[in-house]
């Protein structure tokens, strides 16, 4: 048992074995992570390098346990973000044509976007990114990722 499960077992905040009742645990966390990723962000807003680090430490704290109850009902987590990252590596390419492909996808939908690059580790890749904000997006018919082998039968 890790610190922040013993912290909340002694706070009499152990997972329940009722799913409902641990999504309502779990809902309650993910409201605790806002407050404390709120306040991250205005401590960042201010410059306050201290308050950030307490935030990301206590945004670190929280989740541990929120991704502790969700283990707790037999998923399989880690896997579950292994995939998600595998999907997400898609959003990106070392191809400049496919990028602007995909660019033209988004601009025929009214999206203003742009082709951005970065060099990583010696190689180019190139991804598009909404002009309002730098968001990157995704290509049209991209794949979404399945997490349902990483869930027991019995939550689905």
């Amino acid at each position: 048992m890790n610190r922040v499960t013993r912290f909340n077992y002694i706070m009499g905040n152990s997972p329940s074995a009722c799913p409902f009742t641990l999504y309502e645990q779990i809902a309650n966390q993910c409201k605790f992570l806002l407050e404390e990723v709120q306040e991250t962000m205005e401590a960042a807003s201010r410059g306050d390098i201290v308050e950030i680090v307490d935030g990301v430490a206590d945004c670190e704290f929280v989740f541990d346990y929120i991704k502790t109850m969700v283990q707790s009902l037999g998923v399989q987590q880690d896997n579950a973000f292994k995939a998600v990252c595998d999907n997400n590596d898609l959003k990106y390419t070392e191809c400049y044509e496919e990028a602007l492909q995909w660019k033209k996808q988004k601009e025929a939908q009214g999206i203003e976007c742009y082709v951005s690059s970065v060099v990583y580790e010696g190689v180019d890749y190139f991804m598009i990114r909404r002009k309002e904000d730098g968001k990157g997006l995704k290509f049209d018919n991209f794949p979404k990722v399945d997490l349902t082998p990483y869930i027991p039968e019995n939550l689905l």
